[in-house]
């Protein structure tokens, strides 16, 4: 007794219990909760209490409080059955904890008139019954009461103290004794429902705290701009919180439970290594893929992962927090792209179309198309024609891309396809699907290609129209303005591009030819004898060189003029080049002569016969400016090797046989030394 009495007394001088808050409605809740056992386990024991006694002590007296039990309980029971459907009984704990009080007090009175008022005063064994019945009920109240101090007291003390009263009243060293049994059980009662009522109260702290720990992490989890994603072992979702719905577009209604069919086509199998790692223990973090949202749309999104382990240790689940880096990714991409493109653009030797071709198939590979072509503005005929186009080998995505290359899009087409909305907006374009475009002449074939978005812009040199480039994606996108504003400004590049390479053509066409014929100049042509001669040497080949004078010529400029001279020389260069094979190369040495490489001639009859083909060319009418022009021509032919070695020394050989052919007439050609 010496030992629980501090205890005790430490319990009793607690200050007054805080009947306000979370934790106290838990407590209140708890007592309820644990009530219906105690109404059962009172009735059963008056009832057995009531037989024992009966014919023991006043059978009136006893029915009188076995019914008073009853009906004690029963209101309690009622009050337990009103608290249940309270709306609002978490939020009021003391008024219902004050109606337990209530139930509890009265009920402990009954038992104090059991010890008192039906005390069996002239049976021991059943005074020993009543103890035993007493003590058991506040033993009982310990475990189910205790968790409200007030209660239990409330319950308790009307119980127990009659009795002892009654015990140390007798006067009798027995009952004496039992007394103070009786006192030191009940400090030991008190003890251990204080320690009951201690433990019951960390634990509802505990509890309350967790719960406030998980509200916060679930406010957390909602407001997150990430989507967080807890699975469990085998991959079926357990949380999907807002940030994944707007994300994915999967309600967590609809993929709670399952397995969420996110991964594109062909990557199941990485997405299995990435759990089973996970679920091994290995966690990671930024890891770059690509996932699919509810409606086949592709996103490029960072996951980073690990396992939740049980309390053994053993991951049964794992939580992946997801961003979307899909706008970043296409930002990083574009100026990947543009890198790109500006480096193909810039390759000194690419011709315009090489160069454009290797753009389409960037363009294809970085951003996730599947062909593309370059549609150039035919001003001859004002249509739209295929310049170059690309795919990325389906058989299926190719048989469109023969298609357009075919396709013809004149400014009169009924068809208003993605090209001709471009050729006459001037802006880029984009058709979500083509499939469902009615005015889309190539609908069919984009249909068996499984094609849908498109996107197409114009390529612009200054503010002239010079055609249009498209390109073709096998998913549906939504208008990407960020993509569009990209399109515009590569439309503009490449046209850019295209006119520096035209005038960079400019510039060497003007560098290596005569500017009336359009025909190699005479650094031109030299150069071309030098590569011929270089490979006749190599290979032991032959060279002719044909020079040709037009006899007649300087009477036509002076007597029709100089714009005459000028129309008749254009037209003889024309002439000149059908006499002549395509590998052959003509030259314009200055005013009225001419000069021709034949590579490769077998004997001295051909280079006459060639020689005489355009002899009689030149010699036709040529009608210039309302004149009718009448030149003829004589030539002199040098071969190599026999008339000479280099450059200089056959351009001499056949310009001696030239002057030779004129002091034998004219009009007919000469031979070197053959």
């Amino acid at each position: 007794m010496s030992v629980v009495t501090p205890v005790v007394l430490r319990r009793l001088s607690e200050a007054p219990e805080d009947v306000s808050g979370r934790v106290y409605s838990e407590q209140v809740q708890h007592l309820y909760r644990l009530s219906v056992a105690g109404y059962v386990g009172t009735v059963i024991v008056a009832s057995i209490t009531t037989y024992a006694l009966w014919n023991t002590v006043g059978n009136l007296r006893l029915t009188a409080w076995f019914a008073a039990v009853l009906a004690i309980t029963l209101g309690r029971y009622l009050v337990y059955r009103a608290y249940l459907s309270a709306p609002s009984a978490a939020q009021s704990p003391k008024t219902w904890a004050d109606r337990f009080l209530v139930g509890a007090v009265a009920m402990g009175c009954m038992w104090g008139v059991l010890g008192t008022v039906l005390f069996p005063r002239d049976s021991v064994p059943h005074q020993f019954l009543v103890m035993f019945v007493i003590g058991g009920m506040v033993m009982s109240a310990a475990g189910l009461l205790s968790t409200v101090k007030r209660v239990f007291y409330g319950f308790t003390l009307p119980a127990i103290v009659p009795l002892l009263m009654n015990l140390f009243l007798q006067a009798h060293s027995p009952y004496t004794q039992m007394g103070m049994l009786g006192v030191i059980y009940t400090v030991v009662v008190l003890a251990f429902a204080a320690e009951m009522r201690a433990n019951v109260l960390a634990s509802t702290h505990t509890q309350e705290e967790l719960r406030q720990a998980t509200r916060k992490l679930q406010a957390m989890i909602n407001a997150s701009p990430l989507a967080i994603v807890v699975r469990d072992a085998e991959g079926r979702i357990e949380r999907w919180n807002p940030a994944a719905e707007r994300m994915f577009g999967w309600s967590e209604a609809e993929v709670r439970g399952r397995i969420v069919p996110w991964y594109p086509p062909g990557k199941d199998e990485e997405g299995h290594r990435f759990r089973s790692a996970i679920l091994r223990g290995e966690a990671f973090s930024d890891v770059e893929a690509v996932r699919l949202r509810k409606d086949g749309t592709p996103l490029m999104v960072s996951l980073s992962g690990a396992a939740i382990l049980n309390d053994a240790g053993k991951a049964v689940g794992m939580l992946a927090i997801v961003t979307d880096i899909t706008a970043r990714k296409r930002i990083e991409m574009r100026q990947e792209l543009q890198n790109a493109i500006t480096a193909l653009l810039a390759e000194p030797r690419s011709t315009v179309s090489e160069a454009l071709v290797k753009v389409m198939q960037a363009f294809c590979e970085k951003l996730g198309w599947v062909c593309g072509a370059r549609r150039v503005l035919d001003t001859e005929i004002n249509s739209l024609r295929c310049a170059e186009a690309w795919g990325n080998g389906d058989p299926a995505v190719m048989a469109f891309v023969d298609e357009t290359r075919a396709l013809l899009t004149p400014s009169t087409s009924k068809h208003s396809g993605v090209t001709r909305r471009v050729w006459d907006s001037g802006q880029p374009v984009w058709i979500t699907d083509v499939q469902a475009d009615p005015k889309l002449k190539r609908a069919a074939a984009a249909r068996n290609a499984g094609l849908h978005t498109a996107i197409a812009f114009p390529v612009m040199i200054g503010e002239e129209f010079y055609g249009v480039m498209e390109f073709f994606a096998q998913e549906v996108r939504q208008p990407d303005p960020g993509m569009l504003e990209f399109a515009r400004q590569l439309g503009s590049q490449i046209g850019q591009f295209i006119a520096r390479k035209q005038a960079e053509h400019d510039l060497r066409f003007v560098a290596t030819h005569d500017p009336l014929t359009a025909l190699p100049n005479r650094t031109m042509f030299a150069e071309r004898l030098s590569q011929a001669l270089a490979q006749a040497r190599r290979y032991n080949r032959r060279v002719a060189l044909l020079f040709i004078d037009l006899d007649g010529f300087k009477n036509v400029n002076d007597t029709c003029g100089h714009d005459v001279g000028d129309g008749l020389l254009k037209e003889i260069a024309v002439r000149l080049r059908v006499c002549l094979r395509e590998g052959d190369v003509i030259g314009r040495m200055g005013g009225d002569e001419f000069v021709v490489l034949i590579e490769e001639f077998q004997d001295a009859e051909r280079l006459q016969r060639i020689a005489e083909k355009i002899l009689s060319t030149v010699a036709q009418p040529v009608p210039v400016r309302g004149h009718d022009c009448r030149v003829t021509s004589s030539i002199g032919i040098s071969t190599y090797p026999q008339d000479g070695r280099d450059s200089q020394a056959l351009l001499k050989a056949a310009d001696n046989a030239m002057y030779r052919a004129k002091e034998q007439g004219k009009n007919r050609c000469a031979f070197h030394s053959i």
